[in-house]
């Protein structure tokens, strides 16, 4: 992820102390799921949520399934 900031601010000559980072979680599960690179910024997978999960239909964070340690999150 710091990669991209660096790869950011030398492509635009920004100051990397003045970026941010800026997150989508997308309703794709894995990254075979997009036919493209994405035109700026990354795709980030194999993240995992502990004691919560990502609830899919509401698009939001939302409390842990039963005997469900871990939750696996969508592509962001």
């Amino acid at each position: 992820m710091t990669g991209c900031l660096q790869t950011h601010a030398r492509l635009y000559k920004i100051a990397i102390d003045r970026l941010t980072f800026g997150f989508k979680i997308m309703t794709e599960e894995k990254l075979e799921d997009f036919e493209e690179p994405a035109d700026q910024g990354m795709y980030i997978y194999g993240l995992f949520l502990d004691g919560a999960r990502w609830n899919r239909d509401e698009m939001c964070i939302d409390d842990q399934e039963p005997a469900v340690l871990y939750d696996a999150m969508p592509v962001v």
